[in-house]
Order: C-alpha cells, then sequence, then structure tokens
C-alpha cells in the first residue's frame, strides 16, 4: 500500500465561536424557587417547556408557603405546582396547562414528543392529588409518579400512576426522573423509591433505590424494573434515559462504600470496589421487555457527579456522557487528573453503541467548571453547556477566559474535541437544560436570590428576582462556523511524513518537552481510539509507527491532561 501523508501543524489554535446573538429570553419568577426547562421541538419549530413554580427553599427548616409566579405579564396561580407551556420558534407563547395539586405539590420532571402521532408524554410527581387540564388523579395520602399524555393543542388525553409511595422520615417520595420515546411508539419512564417508605411500581413492591418502567402509547403498562443500591447510607440511584431509533440506554450515578456494597441493574450484580467510590454505569436496555444486554461501569473516583442531562446519543449511534470530578476520574482506558485545587473540573466519554469506551478528556478552568447538560446537534457531534468559574484553560486548544462566574455552552465534535466556546453572563447560574435545534439553541437557566445575588445580566438584559430563586427560559443563536488562526513559531508541533515507509516523526513544542504524562492517542473516523502511546522524548523527537492503519483520515491528539493539541493526518 502507498500511503501519502500529508505534514500536519500543531499549533495552539485559537478558536472562536462566531457571533452568537440571545434571540429571546423569559423570566419566569415569584416569590418562591422556579425552575424551568426546554425539552423537545416539534415538526413546525414549536418548543415545549416545563416549569415548577412556588416552592419552599430547600433544607428550611421552617416551611414557607409560597404563590403564584409571573411570565410575560401574566400571573399563573398556584402553590408548589407545575406548567407546560408551548412557544413558537419566536417565542411567543401559544399554550399554557397549569399542573396543580390542590392539597400538596406537582412537579414535572420531562417530557418527550412523538411527531408521529403529534402526542406528548410527560412524567412527574405529586402528593395527595392532581388537576392535569381536566383530568384528576388521587394517591391518597401518598405520593404519585404519574404518566401523562397530551394533544399538540394542550389537552390531557390521559394520566397513569406509575407508582405511589408514602413519605418516608424525612419528608422523601417516590419521585419520577426522565421519559424517553422508542421508534415503536412505546414509552420507557424512570423514578427512584424511597428509604424509609414502601413504594409500588405498577402496583409491585420495590426496594429503595430506582426503577424504569415500559408502556403502550395508550397508557397501558408493558414492564418494570428496578436497581438497587446496598447501603442505605447513599442516596438513591438516579436513572437519566436517553433514546435513539430502537436502542435505548440508561446512565446510574452510583456510589459505593466497601467492597461489601452491591449495586443490582434487575438480575446483574455488580459488587463494590477496595475503597469508596463513585462512578457511572451506563446500560443498555430492550424496550421490549427490560432486559439489560449490557452494562459499562467507568467514571470511577472519590468525588464524582452526573449533573442534569449527563448523556447524549449523536447521529452515528454513539454516546457521550458528561460529569464533574475533583481529585481524579479512572477510566479503562484513561485516568484523568485535575488541575484545580478550588472547583470543580468536567470530562467527556464517548462511548460506541455497544458500551465500549472510545475516549475520555478532562476539561478544565483554573477557577473550575461544571459540565452539567449534553445534547446531540441535529447536524453530528454534541453541544455542552454549564457553568465556568473566574479563571481560564483551554480545551482542546480552544482558549475560555471569564473574569466572573459565567454560561458556557461549548460545541463539540463526535470525538469530544472542541471546536467552539460562548461565554457570557454576570452573576450566580445554573444551567437546567439544552436542546439543540436546525435553527437555534434553547437553554433552560436558573438564578437565586439573595445568596450571593438577586441580579444577574445575560446577553443586554439584567434580571431580579421576584424571591428565592427564578428561571429563564431562553434562545440562542446557531453556532455557525468557527474561525481559527494558527500561530507560526518554535511552539509549533509538527508531523513529517515519510512516504517511503509510512512512518511519522514528531516534534514537540518547547513547552510540552519535559512535561509529565504526556500522550500521543490516535482516533479513527468514527471516533473509535486506534492506538495510545506515552510519549518520551530524546535527541530525535517521538517517532509513531501507523502503517498498520487502515486508509482513511485520522484525528491525532497529544495531551499532558492539562495543555491539549489536535489535527488529522490523512492515509490514501
Amino acid at each position: 500500500m502507498k500511503f501519502i501523508l500529508f505534514q500536519f501543524i500543531f499549533s495552539t489554535l485559537s478558536l472562536t465561536c462566531a457571533a452568537q446573538d440571545w434571540q429571546w429570553m423569559k423570566h419566569i419568577g415569584g416569590t418562591g424557587g422556579e425552575s424551568g426547562r426546554i425539552t423537545a421541538e416539534d415538526e413546525e419549530g414549536n418548543i415545549y417547556a416545563i416549569v415548577g413554580y412556588a416552592r419552599d427553599t430547600p433544607g428550611n427548616i421552617n416551611p414557607v408557603s409560597h404563590s403564584n409566579c409571573y411570565i410575560d405579564g401574566d400571573t399563573v396561580l398556584g402553590s408548589a405546582d407545575a406548567f407546560i407551556a408551548k412557544f413558537d420558534s419566536n417565542g411567543s407563547l401559544i399554550w399554557l396547562k397549569n399542573c396543580i395539586s390542590p392539597t400538596g405539590s406537582i412537579a414535572i420532571a420531562d417530557l418527550v414528543i412523538d411527531t408521529l402521532s403529534q402526542s406528548i408524554y410527560a412524567i412527574g410527581t405529586y402528593v395527595g392529588g392532581c388537576v392535569l387540564d381536566t383530568i384528576t388523579t388521587y394517591a391518597g395520602n401518598y405520593a404519585g409518579v404519574m404518566l401523562s399524555s397530551w394533544s399538540y393543542s394542550g389537552s390531557c388525553l390521559w394520566v397513569k400512576n406509575v407508582a405511589t409511595s408514602s413519605t418516608d422520615l424525612n419528608g422523601a417520595k417516590c419521585v419520577g426522573r426522565s421519559v424517553a420515546l422508542m421508534s415503536n411508539g412505546q414509552i420507557v419512564v424512570s423514578g427512584t423509591t424511597t428509604q424509609y417508605a414502601q413504594t409500588f411500581v405498577q402496583g409491585a413492591l420495590y426496594a429503595y433505590g430506582s426503577f424504569i418502567a415500559g408502556y403502550n402509547s395508550d397508557g397501558s403498562p408493558l414492564w418494570a424494573r428496578q436497581f438497587i443500591e446496598q447501603n442505605s447510607g447513599l442516596s438513591s440511584l438516579s436513572v437519566n434515559l436517553d433514546n435513539h431509533g430502537a436502542r435505548l440506554y440508561a446512565c446510574v450515578p452510583y456510589g459505593v462504600n466497601s467492597q461489601a456494597d452491591t449495586v443490582s441493574l434487575d438480575t446483574l450484580m455488580l459488587v463494590g470496589g477496595s475503597t469508596p467510590e463513585q462512578g457511572y454505569l451506563l446500560s443498555r436496555i430492550d424496550p421490549v421487555n427490560g432486559d439489560i444486554l449490557w452494562v459499562s461501569r467507568e467514571g470511577i473516583g472519590a468525588n464524582i457527579a452526573l449533573v442534569n442531562e449527563p448523556i447524549a446519543i449523536n447521529v452515528n449511534g454513539q454516546l457521550a456522557m458528561v460529569g464533574i470530578f475533583s481529585d481524579t476520574a479512572i477510566f479503562s482506558i484513561d485516568t484523568l487528573l485535575s488541575a484545580n485545587n478550588s472547583g470543580w473540573s468536567s470530562f467527556i466519554a464517548i462511548h460506541d453503541s455497544s458500551g465500549a469506551l472510545l475516549s475520555a478528556k478532562a476539561y478544565q478552568s483554573s477557577g473550575g467548571v461544571r459540565f452539567e447538560n449534553i445534547a446531540s446537534d441535529p447536524l453530528g457531534g454534541f453541544y455542552a453547556t454549564g457553568i465556568v468559574q473566574t479563571g481560564s484553560g483551554n480545551w482542546d486548544g480552544v482558549p475560555i477566559s471569564v473574569s466572573n462566574q459565567a454560561v458556557f455552552i461549548s460545541k463539540h465534535t463526535a470525538t469530544s474535541s472542541c471546536q467552539g466556546i460562548f461565554t457570557d453572563g454576570t452573576g450566580a447560574f445554573n444551567t437546567s437544560s439544552l436542546l439543540p435545534t436546525t435553527n437555534g439553541l434553547y437553554l433552560g437557566l436558573g438564578f437565586p436570590g439573595q445568596n450571593p445575588t438577586g441580579s444577574v445580566t445575560l446577553g443586554d438584559s439584567s434580571f431580579t428576582t421576584y424571591g428565592y430563586k427564578d428561571a429563564i427560559l431562553a434562545k440562542l443563536g446557531l453556532i455557525t462556523s468557527v474561525s481559527s488562526y494558527s500561530t507560526e513559531g518554535q511552539d509549533d508541533l509538527l508531523i513529517y511524513a515519510n512516504p517511503n515507509n509510512g512512518l511519522c516523526t514528531v516534534e514537540l513544542p518547547l513547552n510540552l518537552r519535559f512535561t509529565p504524562n504526556l500522550n500521543l492517542v490516535i482516533f479513527d473516523a468514527q471516533g473509535r481510539q486506534v492506538q495510545r502511546i506515552p510519549v518520551t522524548t530524546g535527541s530525535d523527537g517521538v517517532r509513531l509507527d501507523i502503517t498498520s492503519q487502515a486508509k482513511g483520515m485520522y484525528h491525532v491528539e497529544l495531551s499532558d491532561g492539562v495543555q491539549r493539541y489536535s489535527g488529522r493526518i490523512v492515509f490514501e
């Protein structure tokens, strides 16, 4: 085979997003706490949001009853309740359906749409009873996890109790977490059970932990499975679902204290580590019967956490996981080290459709960074969003620097390489959702009240909370292009190709020649890692032999865990 390798200059690339504008923002607030998420877009470009409002301050030992919230100059009446809203792509409200509990509380956790049947499915939790449009559902003195179906016009079609429980000694209850729609129209939901009170899922008594359950499109139950963590001192597992075509995946964060601890996914049991550890379990589930097809255990460390939406599947069927860590995060192909002693570092891990880990990368800033959500880009790759603290960093050659805590949105390739970063905002934010579409990026944001500040800015707009915590629903323009320039100088990293023997000689930049833990990693066009070579320096530089690889384009990265250089080599 004849090899034609073209010389690639690796340099510190300055990558910036093309100009982006906030197209619209919706401020939702009241005297209590509000949170909002945008979760779905229909075929006409309308988007659907779920909002919880008038909630008490978490941990308040003297509960306070709050009432009502405000949006677009209108008042939504209720206390510790929720609503579902439909907006057009310009942010105009089409309809709003208030979901109330006359005797308790209600929350809507997740929502998906079926564009074929033009149906909406939502998962939520209520205490006592709830009224969804014209349908009233009761759980007696218990809490309930309910699955509801809605029309595109906002009419509630049916409501089904997925689980019921009494509230335990700490006020905890069964909770609905997420909902996924399969290509055959079946619905899969997830939730958690309580520690000190009985929980019934589809009528069967379930132990403390989490569950997933399948339903037909008419709400009739198909199956249910439970995930159990055998350590009552730990918080219950939280299952996050995502689907792609006929494939269903569940992401389960876990924690164990010793080898005596176990985590059971239905009939599959995993034993704890030799030391206390946290991590995540990624599993594929058969949507027909709920059977666990495989499990991948990754991201192990003493302090690992998944935040809001940690899993996404791109158009090629690759899975991306995001999370935060301190100290170390151990993956089967790499160990990530946190360079931050005062804040969180973050990771993106890419799996193929069989669960095999393709890559794992750390993303860091001197003040700390939290990757809170990841979502598939309809055009390929992924978007991520979260919070970056005051400081600076370099993500795959893309510089990031903020003078105060800010919201970030980053665009990534299928192999997770960062292509651009957008930052904005002044004040204490959190991100609750991210929905990329072909005509914009939709975000759900939250900002607290008097701790540390009641006012924030985003773009040219300023917001002041009505009370404890408010929500913002917003649309941002797409990252339409990425501009770059290379600095050609003595610190360039060069790959010299010898067409006679297929060998590449890599010349290191000066700032990497004496750094430890240096690795050269090669990925194929599908994002699979094909080689990983520890780099040691010498008078002849580093020599890399990849003659055994098939012809095509390869992505190459050189990193010491803090600095990263990336580029491509083509074999013909």
